[in-house]
């Protein structure tokens, strides 16, 4: 794995474009019903968290492991077979969990933190695709977009992946920043890691699930809920204003 210094790629700007308009868009989240069911498509899934609530989320077979770079002081979590409890202990808390099953496959939860507790979802079941529905290409033999997002998200090295370091504002409308920071190459997958920036004086939510445009594979955010902008040195040194954003897209 290399790192050199790059410019954004030109065909972001139509991305761009598509991207950030939806970010800006929405700044609320809609109430969940109590429990719902959710069908696999290799796309993240949201998953509504509330501080000292506790989430159940069932899975078609039994979890092996779980992998997420929250700290214990944010994210309590446990496992029961294909049961996986979720209690958050900060507010706001954002990030993603990759559940490893027993059959190796991964799947990527976003935590989306809510309030009143009464909005988050008490209950999530997620079911395998239906049957004769067409499962998630991968883009790269023995590499899926949810495997590259996860190791970019760990900092992991893979073989045959190439990243390229960047530093160059490729948006802002006053309200939201886009910075892109990294690109990963593999044969036929692209990742990008952008810092997003809040420059409202008021808490944002990233609308992630809302966010879709040709190409893209996955979409993650460490954190969807963003401060205002700081006005003092110790909000600035807290930066929970900022976010690194993940796409992963065919190039």
């Amino acid at each position: 794995m290399t790192d050199r210094l790059v410019k954004a790629p030109p065909t972001w700007k139509t991305t761009l474009g598509l991207l950030a308009g939806a970010l800006a868009l929405s700044l609320s989240v809609g109430s969940p019903a109590l429990a719902r069911v959710v069908e696999e498509s290799g796309q993240e899934i949201p998953i509504r968290v509330s501080r000292g609530q506790t989430t159940e989320v069932v899975f078609s077979e039994a979890i092996r492991h779980v992998v997420t770079s929250l700290g214990k002081e944010a994210l309590s979590l446990e496992t029961a077979g294909r049961r996986l409890y979720l209690s958050p202990l900060a507010d706001p808390i954002g990030g993603t969990l990759f559940v490893l099953l027993e059959s190796d496959r991964s799947i990527a939860l976003a935590l989306v933190s809510v309030s009143p507790p009464a909005d988050r979802d008490v209950s999530v079941r997620i079911v395998s695709p239906t049957r004769g529905a067409s499962p998630p290409a991968a883009a790269s033999p023995g590499l899926t977009p949810l495997g590259l997002l996860r190791a970019m998200v760990l900092g992991e090295e893979l073989a045959g992946v190439k990243t390229s370091k960047a530093d160059r504002e490729v948006y802002n409308d006053q309200a939201v920043r886009l910075t892109l920071r990294q690109v990963w190459r593999a044969p036929h997958l692209e990742g990008d890691v952008l810092i997003t920036e809040n420059l409202r004086a008021m808490w944002i939510r990233l609308p992630i699930e809302r966010i879709h445009f040709p190409g893209l594979l996955a979409i993650h955010a460490e954190s969807e809920s963003l401060a205002p902008r700081p006005t003092t040195p110790e909000e600035t040194l807290a930066a929970r204003h900022r976010t690194r954003l993940f796409l992963i897209r065919v190039p």
